[in-house]
């Protein structure tokens, strides 16, 4: 990734901010898929890398999106919870031909040097010279453009889960937000009850803090009709969120070295993990019904897996304890209060708590202590 991220540079005229790439020769937009890059005497590994065509699947895909940034005179590059100098400690030089931006060292250029062996529609990032690729100078020149939520080049939210009228997408991604179109919300959830079989759920008003793990309400299943508008202010945080998320799910490059907090890719765990998804009646649900997910080969610890499930990039779930119901109902965490008598007051100290209520049943089924109030009296467990 380190070496590839160059070529995603602007170059003096443009602003700090986000910007999706296209390479000039192919037309392919290019996406961070995970964080095993790195650089070493040996060359560079730019695996992690991939191109694709589809601006369709690029408006929707936070692995498309890359924060630029001056540092002096060069550039930090950032995305999907990584960056140039994080893995390099180097910041980035670039050059502009036309309206064009390159990157070379040392006599090599940054191309698209191919396409994938298994994936056709897939293009390969290399270091070569002139020599290595004549007759390809239109494959080291890169477009970038601003990501806007005014222009085609906007962020769109695709829904995957629809419910009465409403469409909701786990979403998780390295920028902050707010959301610009009509019928948005973006929610998170605060309290699971094992007994009662619920997840119960709030809204984070104003911009949305990087790295949080939501759902998105839509009014729309069309990303056009869903925009956020990416920003750098620091948004707010819902601490209490029981909600995990997932930047990757690259199975090529799980048997990789990666660092443990940004793996390649996060296998599902039936008994920890519940998904967003809808019961037989429409309703919204939490699941560990994971009929819907990517199945991939896997490199767990030292073997090879086949078939194994896994939660697809960019996507949120729900960790809870392992006595939780295979499906929690989804509901407004004022209607929970209404419907059971249990309300969460000041949520504080460790995840190894339990809190129960007066009856002797436990209230978060994540275990976080917390002061609550049960028919009118407050406890604190």
């Amino acid at each position: 990734m380190a070496a590839v991220l160059p070529c995603m540079a602007a170059i003096a005229q443009f602003s700090d901010g986000f910007y999706r790439v296209q390479n000039y020769g192919s037309q392919r937009y290019l996406y961070v898929k995970d964080c095993t890059g790195n650089v070493s005497t040996l060359g560079a590994d730019m695996g992690a890398i991939e191109m694709w065509p589809n601006q369709e699947a690029a408006i929707s895909d936070p692995g498309s999106v890359i924060y630029i940034k001056h540092a002096g005179g060069a550039y930090d590059l950032t995305a999907q919870g990584t960056g140039v100098y994080e893995l390099t400690n180097h910041y980035m030089n670039i050059i502009q031909q036309g309206e064009y931006c390159m990157v070379y060292s040392s006599g090599q250029y940054l191309y698209e040097v191919g396409t994938s062996d298994f994936y056709p529609e897939m293009g390969i990032i290399g270091a070569k010279t002139t020599k290595d690729m004549p007759g390809k100078s239109n494959f080291r020149l890169w477009i970038t453009k601003p990501v806007t939520t005014d222009s085609d080049n906007y962020f769109g939210v695709k829904p995957t889960v629809e419910n009465g009228g409403k469409y909701y997408a786990p979403f998780f991604a390295d920028f902050a937000f707010t959301t610009k179109s009509e019928g948005m919300r973006v929610l998170y959830v605060c309290t699971v009850d094992n007994d009662n079989a619920i997840a119960a759920v709030k809204q984070i008003e104003g911009t949305v803090a990087k790295s949080q793990p939501v759902i998105i309400e839509c009014s729309s299943p069309n990303t056009t009709d869903n925009r956020l508008d990416l920003t750098i202010n620091e948004g707010n945080k819902a601490d209490a969120s029981l909600l995990q998320g997932v930047y990757f799910d690259n199975a090529d490059r799980s048997g990789i070295s990666h660092k443990d907090r940004n793996p390649a890719v996060v296998p599902f765990d039936a008994k920890t993990m519940r998904i967003l998804s809808t019961d037989a009646e429409g309703n919204l649900i939490f699941t560990n019904n994971d009929e819907n997910l990517p199945t991939y080969k896997v490199k767990i610890g030292r073997k090879w897996m086949d078939n194994v499930k896994c939660i697809p990039h960019n996507q949120t779930y729900l960790l809870v304890n392992e006595k939780c119901p295979a499906t929690l109902k989804v509901m407004p965490y004022e209607d929970y209060v209404l419907e059971t008598g249990i309300e969460q007051v000041a949520p504080s100290a460790p995840a190894s708590a339990v809190t129960y209520d007066l009856q002797g049943r436990r209230v978060n089924g994540a275990g976080k202590l917390g002061i609550y109030i049960v028919n009118g009296r407050k406890i604190i467990k």
